[in-house]
């Protein structure tokens, strides 16, 4: 599913501590 590769990517983004959009 495309939704769960999308929230996979948000997931490790904020695991990394880097939120920018």
């Amino acid at each position: 599913m495309e939704l769960n590769l999308l929230i996979n990517d948000v997931t490790m983004v904020m695991r990394s501590g880097v939120v920018e959009i």
